[in-house]
């Protein structure tokens, strides 16, 4: 769903109700298997000077703690090119998207990394004060593979790069959908979550049809996120394992 560049109440408003049951796969869903992450990468802000919880652009706050990752599917994300956000309302907490990317035909691959441009939207810019956000993923056909749940450090809005340790073991798939959702509260974050998510121009790595399904007022819309992974990612002993066998062949050889 596409909304225009200069995203006023009335015209968030609008966004929200135009297209928002149209961007909801498969709730609800039983999440409580998925991983909780409380960690982040990179940080890089949107500056919005309507928001009192989003920072000036170079001002204080967080800052990019390492460089884009190697991904399979990216949009929006290098470079970081945000246009305009979605924003979710109470009873319409999902926001979806496809991406195809580049490892063509692959299924069951270990996500190691996902980024989006977007956030928990705080109390002040009139969130609902919770700050866990849900990552669901799905096949080609729309049918629930995996996620993790991520517990935003802040309100702030921007780029966030989230980390997935291979002991997590969050499965993806080359192509198919992703689902982001404001968390609905739970004991530990017992408010509910507001969710905003940027979009953005056009895909950098792989391909994307603009959501699903399709919304006639809104055909195209692509949002601002990269998806890392790959087949058989090691555990971090079985890492050492290697690395302790590669010393002993070479003690070997001499």
């Amino acid at each position: 769903m596409r909304c225009s560049h200069t995203v006023l109440a009335a015209a968030v408003a609008l966004c929200v109700g135009s297209a928002a049951n149209a961007q909801m796969i498969g709730d609800p869903i039983d999440r409580s298997a998925y991983p909780v992450i409380d960690e982040y990468d990179w940080f890089i802000p949107v500056p919005d000077f309507g928001d009192p919880d989003s920072p000036p652009a170079g001002g204080e706050g967080l800052v990019p703690r390492g460089g884009p990752p190697t991904a399979f599917y990216s949009s929006g994300i290098s470079p970081f090119s945000p246009i305009s956000y979605y924003q979710t309302v109470g009873g319409r907490d999902g926001i979806v998207d496809d991406f195809a990317g580049n490892r063509v035909g692959e299924t069951d691959l270990h996500l190691t990394s996902f980024t989006f441009i977007g956030g928990a939207v705080g109390p002040a810019a009139g969130g609902r004060g919770g700050h866990r956000i849900f990552f669901d993923f799905f096949n080609s056909s729309g049918i629930l593979i995996d996620g993790f749940a991520w517990n935003a450090p802040t309100y702030q809005i921007g780029g966030w790069s989230i980390p997935v340790q291979p002991a997590q073991n969050v499965m993806v798939d080359n192509a198919g959908f992703v689902q982001v959702s404001g968390g609905t509260g739970t004991p530990s974050d017992p408010l509910p979550t507001t969710l905003r998510w940027y979009y953005t121009g056009d895909t950098q790595i792989g391909d994307n049809e603009g959501g699903l399904p399709a919304d006639s007022t809104f055909p195209h819309t692509i949002y601002a996120f990269q998806v890392t992974g790959g087949p058989n990612i090691p555990a971090p002993g079985s890492l050492a394992l290697l690395g302790l066998g590669a010393i002993i062949a070479a003690l070997r050889k001499r």
